[in-house]
């Protein structure tokens, strides 16, 4: 799906879908899902990895994608190569630290 910056991409095995990453504005990950018996097999990264070259062909002057990730999410995102940008937050009882990942012009 794919609508004025916003695109879903996911991951299946047959029909099922096992994967998803949801980008807002081509700048800003809004979901990154993987189901529990899928996990750590690469999933993520590479849905992520794909997102991110969307994201850089649409606006190759982007400097970085933004989430506001879960606490459990935390180190996940530092594999994806994101850091902490401020302080952990509750907004309408959903708790999230904002991070990004920077992108390195050649």
């Amino acid at each position: 799906m794919k609508s004025e910056g916003f695109f879903i991409l996911g991951c299946f095995e047959g029909e099922k879908l096992v994967g998803a990453v949801a980008i807002r504005d081509f700048c800003h990950v809004s979901l990154l899902f993987v189901d529990k018996a899928y996990q750590h097999r690469g999933i993520a990264k590479e849905l992520f990895a794909k997102a991110l070259a969307i994201c850089i062909h649409e606006d190759p002057e982007l400097d970085g994608i933004t989430v506001n990730s879960s606490p459990y999410a935390v180190p996940i995102y530092k594999r994806l190569g994101f850091e902490v940008i401020g302080e952990s937050t509750t907004n309408d009882g959903i708790t999230f630290v904002p991070m990004k990942k920077s992108i390195l012009k050649p």
